[in-house]
């Protein structure tokens, strides 16, 4: 099992242009990928507070939760996710999407009742043990578009920090610095 997601703070950059958990290729998917190529079978929980395009996440691994940011409340989702020692769940999945799941990262805003609403899952969608769901391969493909949106030299953009940059402030304004993230 490997437990990944968006910042707990993330509240911060819930006005991206984009639904992107990760355009290039983070340590967890290529951990996902890795343990899938090894033949040892993957349960993914993803932790966000948004419905995110996790594609290649979602293609690496046997099994996807996404368990929204669950603060103190992870034993809950373990609940879910272990078993009794015969074997038997000790609950059900029991919630339904309240929203449309993306299936392009660039696609927002996707509501129900749009002209061209094409998610990935559909508002209401829900899976349990007793009838669990089966999602074929997805697409991977970042959009141009996207891509070069992030390479645009803007640094600060509609209250988030674009890329992989960060501020460092100390003491007053003239001593903060802007980094890169490798």
């Amino acid at each position: 099992m490997v437990v990944f997601g968006e910042d707990r703070n993330a509240e911060f950059r819930g006005d991206v242009d984009h639904l992107a958990y990760d355009i290039d290729g983070s340590k967890e998917r290529k951990l996902l990928q890795e343990l899938k190529a090894d033949g040892i079978p993957v349960v993914s929980v993803f932790l966000s507070g948004r419905p995110m395009w996790v594609n290649p996440e979602i293609n690496a691994s046997d099994a996807f939760v996404a368990a929204w940011l669950p603060g103190s409340e992870g034993a809950g989702i373990a609940d879910l996710l272990f078993s009794e020692a015969a074997g038997k769940p000790r609950f059900d999945f029991r919630g339904k999407l309240s929203f449309s799941w993306a299936r392009r990262a660039e696609q927002t805003p996707l509501n129900v009742g749009d002209a061209d609403y094409d998610p990935l899952f559909a508002y209401g969608y829900r899976v349990t043990y007793a009838a669990p769901g089966e999602v074929a391969h997805l697409d991977e493909t970042v959009s141009e578009a996207l891509v070069s949106a992030r390479a645009n030299g803007t640094f600060f953009e509609k209250g988030s920090f674009v890329a992989d940059w960060t501020a460092h402030m100390s003491g007053n304004v003239t001593q903060s610095r802007l980094d890169h993230r490798a």
